[in-house]
């Protein structure tokens, strides 16, 4: 995984990643449809860390963290902040005036740089730094004077994958267990929210969930075609006079400009529905020989260039009108493909709220932990009165934490609480916390934080906290054991020496190189 994360980042990412700190008037959705264009190798890349579950039904963000790889959105965000301190270092002072000048309209390069100040808060937290993201005179003085600024932002970068590694895990572990849930024959909950209309094919009286779902259906049973092929001959636009190097280029261009497309109507027949299809087949050659250098099907290797030539005449006018007559007799074999898109959208009446009959063997036998859970009726389910009394003396769980420096490594407190069995029934939940992320509390050297954890002990919240690791060191020969015989793994032929240190109650306690009976000691103190 390792060797294709780094060729996937150094061939792909750094493809799709050229330039584009320097982009400006980009929406959340359009960065979301950029994202997704790597999800296909991504999903064959990580299939194995998948649980079972298929990579279509993991979230594109999952994939990539499941890779190790910071996905597209947070790499801008990295990208950006890093030009943005070169910026202010060779900047023309005329080109730097009118950025500034511009920093308070929507689409500038300098508001969505907010957008960053707001990811690099949440990922690192680092004392002097501004603390709100609209005061942009802040942040370039402190970015202008600050000399480690490259390295604050590539440790934000790690925190960021870090957090959507642990979210990665979480969701795909979840979905796995619904898989397993499922199969077992359990039912999930199913959301009693539905689609406010749907679309009926009028050729076959088909219902789709969308309009461009009844598109599809319409182009692979019923021949439909795109208005756009239709005014597409080659690869220049013949109204604004510009080459865009491929048809598909010049068709998403006339997707986007209506003023060209509405020009083309009224100047131009449309092409014969034959001749649409030659071009599209001549297209689909394209497209495959772009796929197979890598590259999408509406790539640009080149680009567009201003040419020089006349304009059409506007729609509504003389010239207009004979311009479509004399083509019309030039080409009188018109396409009407486009017109296969026959549909119509039908409004879903509001359906009337399920009726759900509850038994007594379908209530759950524990004390519910949400406020909207149910309630029986004999406040054996209620979070108050005599049920909450009874739950605080019976139920036998409570929640350490734990703090780690960076990454969490094996036989650390964790992994010795969370194998460890207590007894009478007893539970203990472990939260890791990693230091380097919550520096305000994670620092036990601290008296503030110490003093803020006990608290939190004493109010029963937890019921302690602490952090270490296992010391692993060479097995000593049996004669030399004194006493108990120390915690090891004979098939390595190691010994382990647990060293950490902990909070329970008002004490403060440090174990090192303990023996067994002392170790099942401190775990029983707990």
């Amino acid at each position: 995984m390792r060797a294709k994360t780094v060729a996937f980042q150094s061939l792909s990412m750094s493809r799709m990643l050229f330039n584009a700190h320097t982009w400006t008037g980009v929406s959340d959705e359009t960065l979301a449809h950029w994202q997704q264009k790597l999800r296909k190798p991504l999903g064959l890349m990580t299939k194995s860390l998948l649980r079972g579950v298929e990579p279509t039904k993991i979230d594109t963000m999952d994939l990539f963290a499941l890779a190790q790889i910071l996905p597209p959105v947070d790499q801008l965000h990295v990208a950006r902040l890093r030009y943005l301190h070169r910026l202010l270092q060779f900047c023309p002072q005329g080109l730097w005036n009118l950025l500034h000048q511009m920093k308070d309209q929507q689409d500038s390069w300098l508001h969505s740089c907010r957008s960053s100040f707001d990811w690099f808060l949440k990922f690192y937290q680092t004392p002097g730094a501004p603390t709100s993201s609209s005061d942009l005179d802040a942040w370039m003085t402190y970015i202008a004077l600050d000399g480690s600024w490259k390295g604050q932002v590539k440790k934000a970068a790690k925190g960021c994958l870090c957090f959507r590694q642990a979210v990665a895990e979480q969701n795909v572990w979840m979905k796995a267990f619904q898989l397993t849930f499922v199969a077992a024959g359990g039912v999930l909950p199913v959301s009693q929210t539905s689609s406010p209309e749907t679309w009926v094919c009028d050729q076959c009286q088909k219902r789709f969930a969308s309009k461009k779902a009844l598109a599809t259906h319409s182009g692979r049973v019923h021949g439909y075609r795109r208005l756009m092929k239709y005014y597409a001959v080659d690869n220049v636009c013949n109204v604004c006079v510009k080459m865009y190097n491929t048809r598909k280029r010049l068709i998403e261009h006339l997707r986007d400009s209506h003023v060209c497309l509405q020009m083309l109507q009224a100047c131009f027949p449309p092409l014969s529905d034959e001749m649409v299809i030659a071009l599209d087949a001549a297209d689909h050659a394209v497209t495959l020989d772009l796929r197979a250098q890598g590259w999408g099907a509406s790539k640009a290797l080149a680009p567009m260039r201003k040419l020089s030539g006349p304009c059409l005449p506007p729609p509504g006018t003389c010239d207009a009108v004979q311009f479509y007559a004399k083509w019309s007799a030039r080409c009188p074999n018109s396409g009407t493909a486009f017109g296969h898109l026959q549909g119509h959208a039908v409004a879903q009446a509001d359906a009337a709220a399920p009726q759900v009959f509850l038994f007594r063997e379908d209530l759950p036998a524990f004390v519910m932990q949400s406020a909207s859970g149910f309630n029986s009726g004999d406040g054996r389910f209620s979070l108050y009165g005599l049920a909450r009394e009874t739950a605080i003396l019976h139920i036998r769980t409570q929640v350490f934490v734990h703090f780690f420096s960076g990454f969490r490594r094996r036989g650390d407190l964790h992994d010795i609480l969370e194998h460890h069995i207590f007894p009478h029934g007893q539970q203990l939940f472990l939260i890791s916390v990693d230091m380097c992320l919550q520096r305000e509390r994670g620092d036990l050297a601290s008296s503030s934080s110490l003093s803020w954890w006990l608290k939190r002990i004493r109010s029963g919240q937890i019921c302690g906290a602490g952090g270490g690791v296992l010391l692993v060191r060479p097995l000593p020969p049996r004669a030399c054991w004194k006493g108990d015989p120390p915690l090891c793994d004979p098939a390595l032929g190691q010994m382990v020496s647990p060293t950490f240190h902990c909070l329970h109650g008002d004490k403060s306690w440090l174990g090192r190189g303990l023996c067994v009976s002392s170790y099942k000691f401190s775990l029983s103190w707990f």
